[in-house]
């Protein structure tokens, strides 16, 4: 069911903390989060988003290094 908020979120957390698949853990709590703005989906969506950060830092480094 593409609107079930919960199915969302549990496919953003399965993404980020156990496939480590970042991108699209994001953009699955992004579309939890339309579905319904509550804080919990939020809180998520902003770990998820400050892990994509430091993976782009990460990056960024390897490439002014290589």
């Amino acid at each position: 069911d593409p609107t079930n908020i919960s199915a969302w979120n549990n496919l953003g957390v399965v993404l980020l903390d156990h496939l480590k698949e970042i991108e699209e853990a994001v953009k699955a709590f992004q579309q939890a989060y339309r579905l319904q703005p509550v804080s919990w989906i939020r809180s998520n969506l902003e770990k998820a988003e400050t892990r994509l950060k430091w993976k782009f830092r990460k990056e960024e480094r390897k490439s002014r290094n290589a």
